[in-house]
């Protein structure tokens, strides 16, 4: 059941979003600053004595963001551990601002977020936040692919099929520029926005933040992980709070 006491705070958010984003200024859609912790496995598994069942999964859980709310999806897809002799999982966790996905040794599983406001039904206007979404990465060992998708209000819907940093070492900003999608959204009126992660097995990474930004430019204004100043942008948000 819909909680009163959360749609009250979902309709605040909207308020507040859409006050942002009238400022024409970069919008922080997840800043991972809450605890959450999802874990997918084939096997039952033992930890110093300790019995882990297994949970293939899908593992879900929901946590509230500038916009509204996040559904997390840690979904399993592959698992050759039984090859390798022993049993790992897909673990992803939330803690400090920071989202990671570990996975052990042949396994491969897909994290989505699914970010939307059931309390507001005129959707949010992207184009006045401008035209790129960015993801700050602060680590990727053998690279991600992640696909976004938008959809709108009218059943309207745009997609980016996949985008790779390989590698990633220190933190990078990767951005996604709105006129790289593919599909017929009306983007003033953007009732959610998906977004699908996944990576080879056995891959780890380590995502900061999610947003939007009106030019790449406002990248260096707001350090967005350009020339060494993610972290101390960071650092700043947070005393800001």
């Amino acid at each position: 059941m819909f909680s009163f006491n959360l749609g009250k705070k979902l309709a605040i958010t909207a308020c507040m979003a859409l006050t942002a984003i009238s400022s024409a200024q970069a919008v922080v859609l997840d800043s991972f600053n809450y605890d959450l912790d999802l874990y997918v496995d084939n096997h039952q598994t033992t930890v110093a004595t300790v019995v882990i069942p297994a949970a293939p999964g899908p593992d879900t859980e929901q946590e509230v963001v500038p916009l509204g709310l996040v559904d997390y999806t840690l979904t399993l897809n592959q698992d050759d551990n039984n090859q390798f002799g022993g049993s790992a999982a897909a673990n992803s966790s939330i803690a400090g601002g920071e989202l990671s996905y570990n996975a052990g040794t042949g396994v491969d599983a897909t994290l989505d977020l699914l970010y939307y406001n059931p309390q507001n039904p005129i959707g949010f206007d992207f184009t006045l936040l401008g035209d790129y979404f960015y993801i700050d990465v602060l680590r990727a060992d053998l690279g991600l692919t992640a696909n976004v998708v938008v959809k709108d209000i009218n059943g309207g819907s745009s997609s980016v099929v996949g985008f790779d940093p390989g590698e990633v070492t220190s933190l990078e900003t990767i951005l996604v520029g709105f006129n790289t999608f593919v599909g017929n959204v009306d983007w003033t009126v953007v009732e959610s926005v998906r977004v699908t992660i996944d990576s080879p097995t056995s891959a780890d990474f380590t995502l900061t933040e999610f947003g939007v930004v009106p030019e790449p430019t406002t990248l260096a204004i707001f350090g967005l992980g350009l020339l060494g100043l993610g972290l101390s942008r960071r650092q700043a948000w947070s005393l800001a709070k």
